[in-house]
């Protein structure tokens, strides 16, 4: 299933195990295989998991390879039939009318056939070309978001523009900037309490 490119969620409930029972068995299958041990049950299960899903990975890349690529050959089939008709007499509308009927095929009569052929290749893909370019090598090709600082070297600096560098200010600025926080708290304390703002 895995080939199939499912993932591990589906396999797991196909086979009615857990996800925490798969990781296990994968983890006892790389210390398995980090201690060669042959003899061990999960041997060789974490290769054959990373397998199929090379596989399925192989399989999906190929599909939007070669349509990114384009150049492949499509041959188009369509089959166009045509119902004889032919002019007979119909006594419904008088001596000497002719009106068209159909030939059905219960008449045994056989319908025309045009069969027409085309062949074409598909054009190349650009979107799934930038799709493929983006995923192999994001740093020329992503749209990627730098989280280091300038020229890529060192962390982001970060200024929050919100907070007061307060040992700037002088004793009296300090002051007065405490009777103003004690004051707006009061105010809100007042307007919490009920009928507060009430006339």
């Amino acid at each position: 299933m895995l080939e199939a490119g499912n993932p591990v969620t589906v396999v797991c409930d196909r086979h009615g195990i857990s996800e925490s029972t798969f990781h296990l068995w994968k983890q006892k299958s790389d210390e398995a295989e980090e201690a060669e041990d042959r003899a061990s049950p999960f041997f060789g299960f974490s290769e054959r998991v990373r397998a199929s899903q090379a596989i399925a990975e192989e399989k999906a890349l190929k599909i939007v390879w070669d349509a990114a690529v384009g150049g492949r050959k499509v041959t188009k089939t369509v089959v166009k039939r045509k119902a004889l008709v032919q002019d007979e007499p119909d006594p419904d509308w008088g001596p000497g009318s002719e009106r068209r009927r159909l030939v059905m095929e219960t008449d045994r009569t056989l319908l025309e056939e045009e069969t027409t052929v085309t062949t074409y290749q598909t054009l190349p893909n650009p979107s799934l070309a930038r799709w493929f370019l983006e995923r192999r090598n994001r740093k020329d090709w992503g749209n990627s978001l730098s989280l280091t600082g300038e020229g890529g070297k060192g962390p982001i600096r970060y200024r929050d523009e919100g907070k007061l560098d307060l040992g700037k200010l002088s004793d009296d600025e300090l002051d007065h900037l405490e009777k103003l926080y004690e004051k707006a708290e009061a105010g809100a304390g007042a307007a919490d309490e009920p009928g507060a703002d009430q006339g």
